[in-house]
């Protein structure tokens, strides 16, 4: 640059500061709680022989004033809807089936509480301003609002898990604190993490989803507020965090944070809208200008309305390429759905043939418990006709033992007949031949000896039969007893059938005792009676010759 010294120098410099001032417009900017003090004015510039040096640097922010500043911004990255009552809301585009908002980024810790951070580039916006709400139709959309805050997000935490979910619309302010009904709060809304993975970066992956369990087992601690017209999001306690992490959690101002995601949307805006940035440098102290400074003043006007031309057709150009970015993208979300559509079917068919397995496995597993209630059946009726016929057993030995005792009684019967035929024949040749006492009363004795021959037979015999009935009863309990080990469902009634039979054995030898007993006493009557007999025999015998030796009469025939 060629040195202007004298006059001419000073007169530039005038005119270069004047157009300075001239193009300078003030706005309304954000202002930070933690901003440094302001910094004493500099003294006033000294005109000196050189043009000025670079304008001090100029501080940058963005202005949201209304909800239409989103849209130019947010357009790149999604498309506008009309949604009800809320108007026009931002759908974000080309994102995976399984995105949601404040799931892909980490959170920091600073003076207005929990900040989300992410890299998504609409992430300076929408997890700042606004709300979001779920529509079955588009999926995830968000309402802008103007206010901003660290993260528009409620609380909760318990059992060891932190927990956040986006506000709804509905979410409102009163006196200067948040009112948020749970009940607007779906849970799918919520994501979890572990405490001690708080500031580990989130992904959609790496958290829970919907998980009715553990919002039960924790309890809402969202407390937002404003305090000096800043919105304060505190979320869980730094002490926690730092206790479940094992690592200090540091402060980091909202400024630096603000300032590294707004950078590249706040370059944006100064080039193409000039009322939202703000520019401020000491003007410094204006010379006077005379009629040269004004006719520069209109050549750098009409200078800057040919920027302001190029900067549209730079404008107009941007947008042309943005919507043909669109269109790529476009393209790209149907290719990855028809991607998607040919997965859904492959893992459609795939879960088919996995039915299939499965009821085919289902179908083995009746038919396979249908054979086993076969085999039970068959073994039950098996074992109902081994009673049955262990039944008709006993039923038999039953008869046959009361025929024996029928019979047994009627010889019985016909030796008491017998035997009383014989005392009466008896009597009859005692009376008619007393004479021939002695030798009746020798075959008398050989009677008797037969008679306890043969009682002693019959005794034998009935003996035998009994053991025999004792031996084959016992080879019958061993069997039943074999039976009822492999069938052990079975011997109780075993048991019980066996304890009725013991009782009838048992009868029957009582009857068998008393029927003995009675024997018994006939015999000892009958012993009694030949006694008596024998006594009436010897004394008719002497009686008998004392009666003959008169008479001399013969001897009974």
């Amino acid at each position: 640059m060629k040195l202007l010294s004298g006059r001419n120098g000073v007169v530039w410099a005038a005119i270069f500061t004047t157009t300075l001032v001239g193009c300078t417009t003030y706005v309304e900017r954000t202002v930070y709680r933690d901003q440094p003090p302001e910094q004493p004015a500099p003294p006033p510039p000294v005109v000196v022989q050189t043009p000025p040096s670079t304008p001090p640097p100029q501080v940058v922010v963005v202005e949201i004033r209304t909800e239409r500043d989103f849209y130019e911004p947010l357009t790149p990255y999604g498309h506008w809807e009309v949604v009800g009552s809320y108007g026009r809301c931002w759908v974000p585009a080309r994102v995976d089936p399984d995105w949601r908002p404040y799931c892909n980024g980490h959170w920091e810790r600073t003076e207005d509480g929990w900040y989300w951070a992410s890299d998504e580039p609409w992430a300076w916006a929408t997890y700042h301003y606004g709300r979001w709400d779920f529509n079955p139709r588009f999926g995830w959309y968000w309402v802008p609002q103007t206010q901003w805050a660290p993260a528009w997000v409620s609380w909760r935490r318990g059992e060891s898990f932190v927990g956040w979910a986006p506000l709804p619309p509905s979410a409102r302010f009163e006196r200067d604190e948040l009112i948020v009904e749970e009940r607007n709060i779906p849970p799918r809304g919520y994501v979890f993490v572990e405490e001690r993975r708080f500031l580990d970066p989130v992904q959609p992956k790496t958290v829970i989803v919907n998980n009715t369990t553990i919002i039960n087992k924790t309890v809402n601690i969202t407390k937002i507020k404003v305090v000096n017209k800043t919105v304060i999001n505190e979320g869980p306690q730094t002490r926690v965090i730092e206790q479940a992490s094992g690592r200090p959690v540091r402060a980091v101002p909202v400024r630096e944070l603000r300032r590294k995601t707004e950078a590249d949307v706040a370059a944006k805006q100064k080039s193409g809208r000039q009322d939202n940035v703000t520019t401020t440098h000491d003007p410094g102290q204006a010379p006077s200008v005379d009629k040269k400074a004004e006719r520069e003043a209109q050549r750098r006007q009409e200078l800057e309305k040919k920027q302001q031309e190029q900067l549209d057709a730079q404008k107009a150009a941007r947008e042309k390429q943005a919507q043909a970015e669109a269109g790529r993208r476009e393209q790209e979300a149907q290719r990855k759905a028809q991607v998607e559509a040919d997965r859904s079917a492959k893992m459609s068919e795939q879960q088919k043939q996995v039915e299939a397995q499965k009821q085919k496995q289902l179908d083995a597993q009746k038919a396979a418990q249908e054979r086993q209630a076969q085999a039970e059946a068959d073994r039950r009726a098996k074992v109902s006709e081994q009673q049955k016929q262990a039944e008709a057993q006993r039923q038999q030995q039953i008869e046959a033992q009361k025929a024996a005792r029928e019979k047994q009684a009627q010889a019985e019967t016909a030796r008491r007949e017998q035997e009383a035929q014989r005392k009466g024949q008896l009597d009859a040749d005692r009376r008619s031949k007393g004479d021939a006492q002695k030798t009746a009363q020798e075959k008398l004795a050989q009677i008797e000896a037969e008679q306890r021959q043969k009682e002693t037979q019959k005794k034998a015999q009935l003996e035998a039969d009994r053991r025999s009935r004792q031996l084959e009863n016992q080879k019958q309990i061993e069997a039943q007893k074999a039976a009822a080990d492999e069938q052990r469902r079975e011997r109780q009634q075993q048991a019980q059938m066996e304890q009725q039979r013991r009782e009838q054995d048992a009868k029957a030898k009582v009857e068998r005792v008393s029927d003995e007993r009675a024997k018994a006493r006939d015999a000892a009557k009958e012993k009694a009676a030949k006694k008596q007999a024998t006594k009436a025999g010897k004394k008719a015998g002497e009686e008998q010759p004392t009666s003959q030796e008169p008479s001399q009469q013969p001897p009974p025939q």
